[in-house]
Formats: structure tokens, C-alpha cells, sequence
């Protein structure tokens, strides 16, 4: 069963400050290894790849269904 970690709707950069700033304040300092979006069950998520200074390296979802729901481009 996956947990995914909700990011708020409004949460700015589409979400991804959300994700970055919740991935160091839980483990310290990280590299994204890589990162996709996906969806299971109609919702969406956003999947990150982090390896840690100590060479651990784990995969964290985030439900990003909100945000995503409230995108809009950018005005020209």
C-alpha cells in the first residue's frame, strides 16, 4: 500500500517547494535523483527519487491532486 504525502493546493512552484522543503525537514540535506508524476486511482502524485549524504537513497510520493486540479498557465 503506498502512503503519499498531501501538498496543499495553494502551495507555490507547483508544489515542488512543498516537497523540497518537507523531504529536508524530515531527513537534512538530500539530491533528487529524479522525479515523474504519475496517477493511481484518480489521483495524481508526484514521485521523487533522493539520495542522502550517507548514499541511501529513497523513493517519496506526494499527492499532489489539489494542485494539480487548480493549475492554471501563466498569464502572457
Amino acid at each position: 500500500m503506498m502512503t503519499a504525502v498531501a501538498v496543499p493546493g495553494d502551495a507555490p512552484n507547483d508544489g515542488l517547494d512543498f516537497a523540497y522543503n518537507w523531504i529536508f525537514d524530515r531527513y537534512g540535506r538530500f539530491r533528487k535523483k529524479s522525479g515523474a508524476v504519475g496517477n493511481s486511482q484518480g489521483r495524481r502524485y508526484e514521485v521523487l527519487t533522493v539520495e542522502f549524504p550517507d548514499g541511501a537513497v529513497r523513493v517519496i510520493y506526494f499527492d499532489i491532486t489539489e494542485a494539480w486540479n487548480n493549475w492554471k498557465p501563466a498569464k502572457k
